[in-house]
């Protein structure tokens, strides 16, 4: 889900006086307008921060937990406004650009069309470079998304769960070797839904915090990875126990 968005708002985002910040966000739900961020002018305020950032470690740590704090207060306020709010992609923003409906949301064809032509330059690539190419679908997750998309449908946003499919006939009708590590994951806990909201992953194979694959997370799609590979060049495998990555 992120690719698409990537490339639909490609460069997303850049450098500015060595901070990363957006550079393009979508102005408009009803048509996919785009807007290119303006740089902010170097205030003198933001020089001394700039400064400050650079040379002091009690100001870094100050202003992360200020930030924290305001991205709290945010949250609560989003969470409040949600039942009131009539349109709510205007709350989740483009994060969730890829359950969108294309039959309610036209411009989205397009969207899609352009990024699964990005997925098969990535097959020319290979084929030209005789390489073998091997896709590892990555989506959301119901540990961090299942709240969100139950709130949205719930409103009758127009979104669709079906759009990963999508992604699924490209690869089956280019013949492109891939493996669902979402998937591979749900199966592994007992998901049979990203609305599931047991957060069975938090805490296993994902962190509790920040959502990133934990150790033995990044060891389970490792080891993912190299039985596919083996299945698909018919080497042998080695046993699981002996396949750990990362400790």
């Amino acid at each position: 889900p992120t690719d698409l968005r990537g490339d639909y708002l490609f460069p997303q985002y850049k450098v500015e006086n060595n901070i990363l910040t957006t550079n393009k966000v979508i102005s408009s739900f009803e048509t996919g307008e785009i807007q290119l961020r303006k740089d902010s002018k170097k205030t003198l305020s933001k020089k001394i921060k700039y400064l400050l950032s650079q040379k002091s470690y009690l100001f870094r740590f100050s202003h992360l937990m200020q930030k924290n704090l305001r991205k709290k207060l945010k949250k609560k306020e989003k969470n409040e406004s949600n039942e009131n709010n009539k349109n709510l992609l205007d709350s989740f923003g483009p994060g969730y650009l890829s359950y969108f409906d294309e039959n309610k949301m036209i411009w989205v064809k397009n969207i899609w069309k352009e990024h699964l032509e990005t997925l098969k330059d990535f097959k020319e690539l290979a084929e030209k470079n005789d390489a073998g190419l091997l896709a590892i679908y990555w989506d959301d997750l119901p540990d961090y998304s299942a709240s969100t998309l139950e709130s949205l449908i719930n409103n009758d946003s127009p979104i669709t769960l079906d759009n990963n499919k999508k992604v699924f006939n490209f690869f089956e009708e280019e013949n492109i070797n891939y493996l669902n590590m979402t998937e591979k994951m749900f199966e592994h806990v007992g998901y049979t839904s990203i609305l599931d909201k047991r957060k069975l992953l938090k805490g296993n194979l994902i962190y509790k915090k920040n959502n990133h694959p934990s150790i033995e997370g990044n060891n389970f799609m490792g080891n993912s990875i190299y039985f596919k590979i083996c299945d698909y060049t018919k080497l042998k495998p080695k046993p699981p126990e002996e396949c750990i990555l990362l400790k």
